[in-house]
């Protein structure tokens, strides 16, 4: 499952300063989910359910599927609001 999360999105909701577009990195080690803000280094995501992970320079991140159940996108979540990304492919 967590290989399934693996790759790069890129920031839709241009909100806030830049700059924009802001990646993240997904990665997969040891059994384990990281993520990369933009080359700020890598953080450990811990799990909350299936599809929500905490630990993300203090948000959460949320991976959603497509209509094929193929996770494309995340949400990077804000008190203020969610930032979406999309996976490139």
């Amino acid at each position: 499952m967590l290989a399934s999360y693996a790759g790069t999105y890129v920031e839709q909701d241009l909100w806030g300063p830049g700059p924009h577009p802001r990646t993240i990195q997904v990665t997969v080690s040891d059994g384990a989910l990281f993520g990369e803000l933009s080359n700020r280094g890598k953080v450990r995501l811990s799990p909350q359910t299936q599809t929500r992970f905490a630990g993300f320079f203090g948000w959460s991140i949320t991976f959603l599927p497509n209509n094929q159940g193929v996770t494309a996108d995340l949400l990077e979540m804000h008190i203020s609001g969610n930032y979406k990304y999309s996976k490139k492919p």
